[in-house]
């Protein structure tokens, strides 16, 4: 937390207390402190870890894994990308949370391509009638650097269909017609 951390006059010195397991040097942590109240976003790397200046704290993650591409040719099964795990399964609607959605599984093309979002990503959030930069959203919704860093998209035929852990896209949602649903659990595969 960035306030506790102004509490003391030594706050480089408490800081790097706590920073030095993750391999970051007192002079790091001299100058996270001198950038503390400056704009959020600002990053620190180790040889281990990144540390991110949030808005009201400050994030150490280790380094982010490099994020392949996963193609899904089947309705069914279980599949990995870095730390998150995506279970499909046919049924009825079991929900759209974060951590669950349901799309009407008639609209798909597979293969599915899941993969780690970039910069031009647009999709049309549930709810929406136009379509929105996913940068935006991302913003919108405070996700932290850190998380940027490890936020996927699964896409049929080109189109988002699901910010993976964040929202499905408002083309692929149940309505009235759908007759087969596709259902996704979103998991920590770690």
């Amino acid at each position: 937390d960035k306030k506790g951390l102004q509490l003391f006059s030594a706050a480089a010195s408490v800081l790097w207390r706590y920073i030095k397991r993750f391999t970051f040097n007192f002079e790091q942590a001299r100058e996270i402190i001198q950038v503390l109240n400056g704009q959020s976003g600002k990053r620190f790397l180790s040889p281990t870890h990144l540390l991110v200046v949030d808005r009201e704290v400050l994030i150490i993650t280790p380094h982010p894994q490099e994020l392949n591409v996963v193609l899904i040719d089947i309705q069914h099964g279980e599949f990995s990308l870095g730390p998150l795990k995506l279970i499909l399964s046919n049924g009825t609607k079991t929900g759209n949370g974060r951590m669950e959605a349901s799309l009407d599984a008639d609209k798909l093309k597979f293969p599915l391509t899941w993969r780690k979002w970039k910069k031009g990503d647009v999709f049309f959030p549930l709810g929406m009638s136009h379509k929105k930069k996913l940068s935006d959203f991302l913003v919108d919704n405070k996700v932290s650097l850190a998380d940027k860093n490890v936020t996927t998209v699964l896409e049929s035929n080109g189109e988002i269909v699901y910010v993976v852990g964040w929202r499905i896209d408002d083309r692929y949602k149940i309505n009235d017609t759908t007759t087969r649903v596709l259902n996704i659990r979103v998991t920590h595969g770690l």
